[in-house]
């Protein structure tokens, strides 16, 4: 870059810059000299003090002919005197919204030995280090705040009033603090110019403070059901010439007067026509602006905050020393909060745009409809019902169930004194109806000891997974729904039944609405996702469909076509073979139901038994390992809605793992005495979800006073995991051993090997994992072998070594004589034929890759 004049007046260096910034006005600019302090620029040109030090800044330019401005120092003296600090008159460089071209300062242009330039570093701001700026101006800052304390005049000077502009009495000058431009006022100004804002906070000069006044003091009146300003010919004060009106920034209490003229309608009318709502319909006395109440309404949506809290902090705001004796308006607050969130709830479905005498309040008809879901003769095509079975998926409704047990609620009040406004016609059903169906239907549940035999069925039948036309969803909508809706149990919880109820309608209509604003963004970022996801996904089946025989190929695809139009066919996601868990905990719940009819076992939870609350243990420790794995690959550039969802899934896992631990505890308190000791000793830091120790039975084998049918319990568990991730691991190493052989073939050229090998690469992947699931596993039971003093188990489930993990027919060192199978080909339900994983007969292929194959 070309390098700045400079000259040496008076024996002092100056260099002559020119710098143009691209900010509020192009007449105001800014420079800084070599030692950061801001100095003024006029017009284009400035001359500030040169230094021999080299600094990061702005790149000199040389200009001509460039003189001080006017009171600035140029030669002789201090350089820097008569500047001023642009920060006085100006407006800071940096944009409040950081700009990303705001206020840019870069560092110098490298450059290399050879003299071209190289690329420099990021673009410098001030909006990077504000702190930095701002401390600066700390003093000046505090100075400023400590002038509005007083009347910004000498002790002795005469005050005159902004408005009229004739002398005030040194204890009649008043200030508004809500105003932005009246100053200072006397008495008669104040009321006049305050009758349309007469909620303003007015403070009164005592001569050496201002103290806290109130307009009330000064003579303002309220008069409704009048024009302001227009006083009516036969005002009715109210009760104690005192009326309190709850706003936002305090309590007010002011002179109000209502109409009895001939223009008068009822005083609940009045006040809602000057946006205030009344504690009662009765003889009102206290009303809430509708500001306060919008506030309220927000803040409890979005930061859940409690109506006491919200309460306490405007009674403070109001007064924050304690002293003044301001009378609880609690519970007036939260009736007039009730009573607003029902007649918003009303005005938004379109009441009173007819006779609200023939309103019928039908079962859900104010809550807010999804518009993605089908609606007849809203979004349906006509005789949609008519259309090809091949064509019904596009008009599927998915519909999601799930209970809460977070937004429990203490037994205040009853339907009697505290109904619901609602009734019903939101999102929580009727009490009565709902009662009255309860009261029919509750004996013909299915017993919870009935439940485990249908879960492994259910799970393999109706998994999204296995299902056609789901696509990706998920089905855990409401587990979603929950985790942002339970931090209102603090303050639904002291609620009566109807408060409860109505207040949950109107935050979750805030969340169907909030949700729908944000459709168009949602389907498009999910859209990108699914089309990116689909295409790889669709590559690596192709690849792998490819490595595997043809005939095999198309037998499964008709296994499972088959299957989808009648599932009483046999399931081909289905290893017969392999021992599930979920066949265990159904013999495990039969052996609990009937220790519990002879009296030889206690269910210590009404909805779990000793061998239930293990199993849900396993099955969150399994949730845990698999979102170790899936975090290797969110990674760095993972998009907002992949985060958004782990951060969701995180969150559903935490509140399974808390309310597991509830039972876990009551059937294990050695387990609670530990985590308590751990707590007081322990490091404070929270660790994240899936590193959460759940110290099942294996983990405190060494605990004094365990029931062993804990361990003999968590030690079938264990096998059947074993058992289900070896038949895993041998169908992962036979379609490794398809992968290879296909890749040998058929694949040619740079772009079919790369292909190939990251198919093979996630196989491999998914065989480390599973050896890994397996060795975990098998720890575990080595914990509770020795604890029950059995090592029979080893039979079936010995130590799986590194030598272990081959194909059927892996190459070995030695040759043909030297080769065999490890035994996990060779375990009960495997059969003992060797088959050759090169030969295209269907007979030599095990159910584990079809299974496999499956599954992708």
């Amino acid at each position: 870059m070309d390098e700045p004049t400079v000259d040496e007046p008076g024996g002092s260096a100056y260099l002559k810059v020119e710098w143009l910034t691209n900010i509020h006005s192009p007449k105001r600019n800014y420079e800084h000299d070599t030692r950061g302090a801001p100095l003024l620029m006029t017009q284009q040109q400035i001359i500030v003090p040169a230094s021999p030090t080299k600094r990061s800044g702005p790149a000199l330019s040389t200009c001509v002919d460039a003189t001080p401005a006017e009171g600035h120092t140029a030669v002789g003296g201090d350089p820097q005197a008569g500047f001023r600090d642009p920060f006085e008159e100006f407006p800071p460089l940096v944009d409040d919204d950081d700009s990303e071209d705001a206020g840019e300062w870069e560092d110098e242009e490298k450059v290399d030995d050879a003299g071209a330039s190289a690329p420099g570093k990021r673009k410098r701001r001030r909006g990077d280090r504000p702190f930095l700026y701002f401390s600066l101006k700390i003093p000046t800052i505090v100075k400023e705040i400590l002038r509005l304390e007083g009347t910004g005049c000498a002790q002795d000077d005469v005050v005159p009033c902004s408005l009229c502009t004739t002398s005030l009495e040194p204890t009649a000058v008043h200030r508004c603090r809500d105003c932005h431009v009246l100053g200072l006022l006397c008495t008669s100004c104040m009321v006049h110019a305050h009758a349309p804002n007469p909620l303003h906070r007015i403070e009164t000069w005592t001569g050496t403070y201002f103290a806290r006044s109130s307009l009330k003091t000064l003579g303002l009146r309220i008069q409704l059901n009048h024009p302001t300003g227009e006083r009516c010919i036969k005002p009715e004060a109210a009760d104690n010439n005192t009326f309190t009106i709850i706003d936002s920034d305090g309590l007010h209490v002011v002179a109000l007067d209502f109409c009895g003229c001939h223009l008068a309608v009822p005083r609940v009318q009045q006040l809602l026509r000057r946006r205030l709502f009344p504690a009662t319909t009765i003889h009102p006395r206290t009303a809430s602006t509708f500001r306060v109440l919008e506030t309220f309404q927000m803040l409890s949506f979005t930061s859940k905050v409690s109506g006491y809290d919200f309460l306490r902090a405007i009674e403070r705001r109001t007064d924050n020393t304690g002293s003044a004796g301001i009378p609880s308006r609690y519970k007036s607050f939260m009736r007039t909060v009730r009573e607003w969130r029902h007649v918003r709830l009303l005005k938004r479905r379109g009441c009173g745009l007819g006779p609200l005498e023939n309103l019928s309040m039908e079962a859900g008809s104010c809550a807010v409809l999804c518009p993605a879901c089908p609606y007849p003769g809203i979004n349906l095509p006509d005789e949609w019902e008519n259309i090809p079975v091949s064509e019904q998926w596009k008009h599927a409704l998915f519909l999601g169930i799930d209970a809460n047990f977070r937004l429990r609620r203490n037994n205040v009040s009853n339907e009697e004194n505290d109904p619901s406004l609602n009734k019903g016609c939101g999102y929580i059903v009727e009490e009565t109806a709902y009662k009255k169906h309860l009261a029919e239907f509750d004996s013909k549940v299915v017993p919870k000891f009935h439940l485990p035999a249908h879960v492994q069925t259910c799970q393999l039948k109706y998994s999204f997974n296995r299902l056609p036309k789901v696509g990706r969803t998920d089905g855990e909508s409401p587990e979603r729904l929950w985790s942002i809706f339970n931090a209102l149990a603090y303050s639904t919880r002291e609620m009566g039944p109807g408060s409860r109820r109505d207040t949950l309608d109107d935050s979750f209509g805030d969340h169907n609405w909030a949700k729908i604003t944000k459709f168009a963004s949602t389907f498009k970022d999910r859209g990108d996702e699914a089309i990116a996801m689909r295409k790889k996904q669709v590559a690596r089946f192709l690849d792998y469909s490819a490595s595997l025989p043809a005939k095999a190929v198309n037998c499964w695809t008709k296994e499972i076509q088959r299957w989808e139009v009648d599932d009483s066919k046999p399931n081909p996601f289905v290893d017969p073979n392999v021992i599930t868990e979920h066949s265990i905990r159904f013999e495990l719940a039969k052996e609990d139901s009937a220790a519990v009819k002879r009296g030889e076992a206690i269910l210590m939870h009404k909805d779990s038994s000793p061998s239930l609350m293990v199993f849900q243990g396993i099955q969150i420790e399994k949730i845990q390992r698999d979102r170790k794995i899936k975090a290797q690959d969110l990674g760095p550039h993972a998009t907002e809605l992949a985060r958004a969802n782990w951060e969701e899934a995180g969150h559903a896992l935490q509140r399974r793992i808390n309310s597991w631990m509830v039972t876990q505890h009551l059937y294990l308190p050695q387990v609670a005495a530990m985590r308590k000791i751990e707590e007081e000793e322990g490091d404070p830091m929270e660790c994240e979800v899936e590193d959460v120790p759940l110290l099942l039975p294996s983990s405190i084998t060494t605990s004094s006073g365990i029931d062993l049918r804990f361990f003999q319990v968590e030690m079938k568990y264990w096998q059947a995991q074993a058992s289900s991730a070896l038949g895993q691991l041998r169908g992962l190493l036979l379609s490794r051993s398809q992968l290879w052989n296909s890749k040998k073939k058929y694949s040619h050229g740079q772009g079919q090997n790369t292909r190939s090998h990251a198919l093979i690469g996630s196989v491999q992947q998914k065989i480390d994992d599973t050896v890994k699931l397996y060795r975990d596993v098998h720890l575990c039971m080595r914990r509770l072998g020795n604890a029950l003093g059995t090592t029979l188990w080893e039979l079936e489930f010995p130590p799986l070594q590194d030598d272990d993990v081959r194909g059927l027919s892996d190459d070995f060192d030695g040759g043909e004589g030297y080769k065999g199978l490890t035994w996990i080909w060779m375990v009960q339900g495997v059969a003992n034929t060797q088959g050759d994983s090169k030969a295209s007969d269907q007979s030599s292929l095990r159910t584990e890759l079809r299974v496999e194959w499956c599954k992708h």
